[in-house]
Protein backbone atom coordinates (compact mmCIF):
# COMPACT_ATOMS: atom_id res chain seq x y z
CA UNK A 1 0.00 0.00 0.00
CA UNK A 2 1.18 3.35 -0.65
CA UNK A 3 -0.32 6.33 0.87
CA UNK A 4 0.74 10.21 -0.11
CA UNK A 5 -0.65 13.54 0.36
CA UNK A 6 -1.36 16.82 -1.82
CA UNK A 7 -1.43 20.02 0.27
CA UNK A 8 -4.18 22.45 -1.56
CA UNK A 9 -3.08 25.44 0.06
CA UNK A 10 -6.37 26.01 0.93
CA UNK A 11 -6.54 24.40 4.49
CA UNK A 12 -7.93 21.38 2.87
CA UNK A 13 -5.63 17.71 1.71
CA UNK A 14 -5.95 15.07 -1.02
CA UNK A 15 -5.57 11.43 0.26
CA UNK A 16 -4.37 9.28 -2.34
CA UNK A 17 -4.02 5.49 -1.42
CA UNK A 18 -2.65 3.21 -4.07
CA UNK A 19 -3.16 -0.39 -3.46
CA UNK A 20 -2.03 -4.12 -4.02
CA UNK A 21 -4.33 -6.31 -5.78
CA UNK A 22 -4.52 -8.77 -2.73
CA UNK A 23 -4.32 -6.14 -0.38
CA UNK A 24 -8.32 -5.32 -1.95
CA UNK A 25 -9.24 -8.92 -0.79
CA UNK A 26 -8.16 -7.39 2.77
CA UNK A 27 -9.87 -4.75 3.05
CA UNK A 28 -13.56 -6.23 1.85
CA UNK A 29 -13.00 -9.30 4.49
CA UNK A 30 -12.40 -6.61 7.00
CA UNK A 31 -15.49 -4.28 6.04
CA UNK A 32 -17.52 -7.45 5.79
CA UNK A 33 -16.92 -8.02 9.15
CA UNK A 34 -17.07 -4.26 10.70
CA UNK A 35 -20.87 -4.50 8.54
CA UNK A 36 -21.80 -8.13 10.24
CA UNK A 37 -20.44 -6.61 13.75
CA UNK A 38 -20.47 -2.88 14.38
CA UNK A 39 -18.17 -2.49 17.05
CA UNK A 40 -15.03 -3.86 15.16
CA UNK A 41 -13.41 -1.28 13.27
CA UNK A 42 -9.60 -1.30 11.72
CA UNK A 43 -6.58 0.46 10.92
CA UNK A 44 -4.50 1.73 8.05
CA UNK A 45 -1.35 2.08 9.73
CA UNK A 46 2.48 3.35 8.92
CA UNK A 47 5.69 2.32 10.44
CA UNK A 48 6.36 6.18 10.90
CA UNK A 49 9.88 5.91 9.16
CA UNK A 50 10.78 8.91 7.15
CA UNK A 51 10.01 12.27 6.99
CA UNK A 52 6.91 12.47 7.77
CA UNK A 53 3.08 11.75 6.44
CA UNK A 54 -0.16 10.12 7.51
CA UNK A 55 0.30 7.53 10.59
CA UNK A 56 -2.85 5.90 10.69
CA UNK A 57 -6.37 5.65 9.12
CA UNK A 58 -8.93 4.34 11.17
CA UNK A 59 -12.32 2.41 9.44
CA UNK A 60 -15.04 2.54 11.79
CA UNK A 61 -19.27 2.62 11.50
CA UNK A 62 -20.03 6.04 11.73
CA UNK A 63 -22.49 7.08 14.96
CA UNK A 64 -26.43 7.69 13.48
CA UNK A 65 -25.93 11.18 15.13
CA UNK A 66 -23.24 12.19 13.54
CA UNK A 67 -22.89 14.44 10.27
CA UNK A 68 -21.33 13.28 7.02
CA UNK A 69 -18.56 15.60 5.90
CA UNK A 70 -17.86 13.09 2.69
CA UNK A 71 -19.34 11.08 0.55
CA UNK A 72 -18.03 8.11 -2.11
CA UNK A 73 -17.42 9.41 -5.90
Amino acid sequence: MYVDIEDLKTGWFDVGIGLKADEIDLIIQLLNSMKSDKSRHFHFASDCEGSGGISDIEFYIQNEDQSDNMAIM
